[in-house]
């Protein structure tokens, strides 16, 4: 009697440490899914974030770009109107500074708006303003303003079309996410004045 009841304690013991091993087993199995569900969930979220981050860097840097063909633009412009007299050539120059520095608040607000720190943006615009120095120096080279003329005539036409799309793929579609009305009022008027600004320095 005593052998059959050791034999069916042992025989209770193991069963019981089987279902046990089992049990852990089937538990690791879990977290370790689990584990590797939230692994994979964070690699999506960090994937997510990094594409995010892209693109609002690929804005910035269109800025830039578009900014810095801009200022090659003006020194086009600048150098070839000091060619024609001296007095074209000083109202040439102001009416760009009048226009650029309004500009180059909001592309530094883009730049910042983009990812860039405040001493990278100021960095990139200094660098993008260099250009403008270079366009002189081109016309110069070239010493003929019909020549200047015809290259700048496809120059402003890309830029045109770099802005409008860093305007109306970036800027505009953060105005139209702000929901205090008083903010958004005030991104309106901030609109239609330097719209009325850009028109009053066209006539």
């Amino acid at each position: 009697t005593d052998t059959n009841y050791s034999e069916i304690n042992n025989r209770s013991l193991y069963s019981a440490a089987h279902n046990n091993n089992n049990v852990v087993k089937s538990a690791a199995r879990g977290g370790g899914a689990k584990a590797n569900g939230e692994t994979v969930a964070d690699c999506n979220d960090d994937h997510q974030y990094k594409e995010i981050e892209r693109k609002i860097e690929v804005v910035g840097y269109l800025n830039l770009i578009a900014n810095g063909i801009d200022n090659f633009a003006h020194g086009l412009a600048v150098a070839g109107s000091f060619m024609m007299s001296y007095r074209t050539g000083v109202l040439t120059t102001t009416a760009i500074l009048i226009h650029e520095v309004p500009h180059e608040i909001g592309d530094f607000a883009i730049l910042l708006s983009s990812g860039f720190t405040r001493w990278e943006a100021a960095k990139a615009q200094l660098s993008t303003a260099a250009i403008g120095m270079m366009g002189a120096l081109f016309t110069l080279s070239l010493g003929s303003t019909a020549i200047v003329g015809g290259i700048q005539l496809y120059i402003l036409g890309f830029t045109a079309g770099a802005f409008l799309n860093i305007s109306l793929v970036s800027v505009l579609p953060q105005l139209l996410k702000e929901e205090r009305p008083a903010h958004s009022a005030a991104q309106m008027v901030a609109l239609l004045l330097g719209t009325y600004t850009m028109a009053s320095l066209a006539c």
